[in-house]
C-alpha cells in the first residue's frame, strides 16, 4: 500500500541539527520537539494550529551529540521532554503545565543526585490497563560518571526512582549505547540497546540486546551480533504483540530489522542496503499492524512490512521526499502516517493518507 503525502514547512529559520521527535496529543494534533541553533542548541517545540504552526523556545539547551530529544504528550495535552542538559551533562526533564515549563534534573546517581548521562529515551505510561500509572515518565539512559551502565528512572507520585541496571556478567566497556525504550500492548516495558565489549585485541565489539521487566525484575539477552558499528536503535512494540528493533550497521551499510512477530519465530532482515551515511531510523506499527520504518539516505524513505496474513514478510518502500530525510520521526494513528524530518537545516512535516489501491 502506498500513501500520498502533503507537506508543511514547520520551521524555516534554518540551523536545525537533528534530534527530532514527533508526538500526537489526545486530539491527534502533531507536535514536534527538536534542537536548533537558536541561540546555542535550544530545544524547540512546534505545534500544529488551525492557522499554521507555532514554534516555542522551551529555554532548555541540549548538546549536539547524536541523542534524539525524547518527547511525549500526556493524556491532558501537556508536553514532556527528556534530554541531556548541555551545561551539566545531567538528565534533564521538563513538563509544561498551566502555560509554563517546569524543569528539573533527574537524580541519577543511586537515585540521590544528578550525574552526567548520554543516550536518553523516554516514554509516558499509556495507562490503558493500569490507570494509576498513566502519564508517568519512564526514562532509559546511559550513565557516564562511573560504570557506563544502562540505567532506568521513573517518577511516581512526585518522586524519582532511579535504578542502575547492569544486566551482564561479561567484562563490559560500555552498555546502554543508543538505547530505545517502549511499552508493549500489555504495558510491559522494554529497552533495546547496544553493549560494547572488549576483545583480546582491545577493539570494541557491539551486541544488540533487548531487556524486559517483569515484577520489577529485569532480564535481557543478545538478539543480534552487530559488529563494531551498530547504532541508532529504534524499538517498536505496539503491533498486536509484535516486537521490532531497527538499527543501522555502519560496517555493512545496511539498515537492519530484528522482528518477533506474535507467536512466530524471530526474523532478521535488511530494511535497506547500500547506505553510505549514518542514518537514524524511526520505527512504528501502523493501524494494519504493519511495521513502518522511516529513514534517510539523502531522501526521506518509508518502508513497510506486513507482519501477518498472506502478505507477511513483504517489504515495500516509497520515497516520501526526494530532497531530505535526516533525523526522521514517524507516528501512526488510526488511518494516517505522520512524519517529521530535516531538510536543508529546516524542519518539515509530512502527513500521509492511506491509499488502499495496491
Amino acid at each position: 500500500m502506498v500513501e500520498n503525502f502533503t507537506f508543511d514547512m514547520v520551521d524555516d529559520v534554518g540551523g536545525l541539527v537533528g534530534n527530532i521527535c514527533l508526538a500526537l496529543d489526545r486530539d491527534g494534533i502533531p507536535h514536534i520537539a527538536y534542537r536548533a541553533h537558536r541561540p546555542v542548541g535550544n530545544i524547540m517545540l512546534a505545534s500544529k494550529r488551525s492557522a499554521g504552526w507555532t514554534v516555542e523556545d522551551t529555554g532548555a539547551v541540549s548538546p549536539p551529540e547524536a541523542n534524539r530529544v525524547s518527547f511525549g504528550m500526556d493524556s491532558l495535552g501537556c508536553p514532556h521532554i527528556a534530554y541531556r542538559d548541555s551545561s551539566s551533562g545531567h538528565l534533564g526533564y521538563m513538563v509544561k503545565a498551566d502555560g509554563s515549563w517546569n524543569r528539573e534534573h533527574v537524580p541519577t546517581s543511586g537515585g540521590l543526585f544528578p550525574q552526567s548521562v548520554m543516550d536518553v529515551s523516554m516514554q509516558l505510561h499509556p495507562g490503558k490497563h493500569d490507570e494509576s500509572m498513566r502519564d508517568t515518565p519512564h526514562i532509559a539512559f546511559r550513565e557516564t560518571f562511573s560504570t557506563q551502565a544502562l540505567c532506568y528512572a521513573t517518577k511516581i507520585d512526585g518522586t524519582w526512582r532511579g535504578h542502575v541496571k547492569v544486566l551482564d556478567d561479561l567484562p563490559l566497556r560500555t552498555t546502554g549505547l543508543f538505547n530505545s525504550l517502549a511499552f508493549s500492548n500489555g504495558e510491559g516495558l522494554r529497552i533495546a540497546y547496544f553493549d560494547e565489549l572488549e576483545t583480546n585485541e582491545g577493539v570494541g565489539r557491539r551486541q544488540l540486546k533487548l531487556a524486559e521487566v517483569f515484577n520489577d525484575e529485569w532480564t535481557d539477552g543478545v538478539i543480534d551480533e552487530a559488529g563494531s558499528a551498530g547504532q541508532n536503535a529504534s524499538l517498536a512494540g505496539h503491533g498486536e504483540g509484535d516486537i521490532c528493533v531497527v538499527y543501522w550497521d555502519g560496517e555493512t551499510g545496511e539498515l537492519k530489522a530484528w522482528l518477533k512477530p506474535f507467536a512466530s519465530p524471530v526474523v532478521k532482515e535488511a530494511v535497506a542496503t547500500g547506505l553510505t551515511r549514518n542514518t537514524s531510523p524511526s520505527a512504528e506499527f501502523n493501524w494494519r499492524s504493519e511495521l513502518c520504518v522511516a529513514y534517510g539516505d539523502g531522501r526521506l524513505k518509508l518502508a513497510k512490512r506486513a507482519m501477518h496474513g498472506d502478505a507477511a514478510g513483504r517489504w515495500s518502500t516509497q520515497t516520501v521526499d526526494a530532497e531530505g530525510g535526516a533525523w526522521p520521526s514517524v507516528v501512526c494513528d488510526k488511518d494516517r502516517t505522520h512524519l517529521a524530518y530535516m531538510k536543508d537545516g529546516r524542519l518539515w512535516y509530512a502527513l500521509g493518507i492511506r491509499d488502499d489501491t495496491p
